[in-house]
């Protein structure tokens, strides 16, 4: 929803992220994952922290031995959609 907020599209938030418009959209969809640079790029771009464009209680799964692992493997898992970024299509 941030990017739709603020009325940014796709092609204009691709080169911030040093992405082509298709690889974005493929990753706002799922289909590619969300490398820890492309979360940084995202939230920089957006004006936000990067824990506003995790899924609820991403934050929360940090292991003690590897601090951040948790939280950037499941946020970018194929499964996993980063919150905020464009309105639900269905």
């Amino acid at each position: 929803m941030l990017m739709w907020r603020r009325r940014l599209t796709q092609t204009a938030v691709a080169p911030n992220l040093g992405i082509s418009q298709p690889a974005l959209a493929r990753k706002l969809r799922g289909e590619i994952a969300w490398s820890a640079a492309d979360l940084v790029a995202a939230a920089t771009t957006l004006g936000v922290q990067i824990s506003d464009l995790l899924p609820p209680g991403a934050a929360n799964k940090n292991s003690p031995t590897n601090p951040g692992e948790a939280v950037f493997s499941s946020a970018v898992s194929s499964e996993a959609r980063l919150e905020g970024l464009e309105p639900p299509t269905s």
